[in-house]
């Protein structure tokens, strides 16, 4: 399309920390949990995608880099994703 937009680490974030989340919390199998963890990468996708339509150029990059960045910053200071040390066993 053209447009520049830098989200895309955050939504293999969200896939994996879901997926990693429902192994270990809910022993939900491997490969199924890879696959919730991508239909849920998906679904944030459109919902980020939706208002972003709105934008173009340089504003969707700004929006694209304010949703990844603050998504990080709550990823890094919550409990249940294992805060800035990440999931670990």
């Amino acid at each position: 399309g053209g447009l520049i937009s830098i989200a895309h680490p955050i939504f293999y974030a969200i896939g994996a920390y879901a997926s990693a989340i429902l192994t270990r919390d809910f022993g939900w199998p491997i490969y199924a949990a890879m696959v919730a963890g991508a239909l849920i990468a998906v679904a944030a996708s459109i919902l980020v995608a939706l208002p972003s339509l709105r934008v173009s150029g340089d504003y969707l990059l700004i929006a694209s880099i304010g949703f990844q960045l603050g998504l990080i910053e709550i990823f890094k200071n919550v409990s249940w994703t294992g805060g800035a040390g990440g999931l670990t066993n």
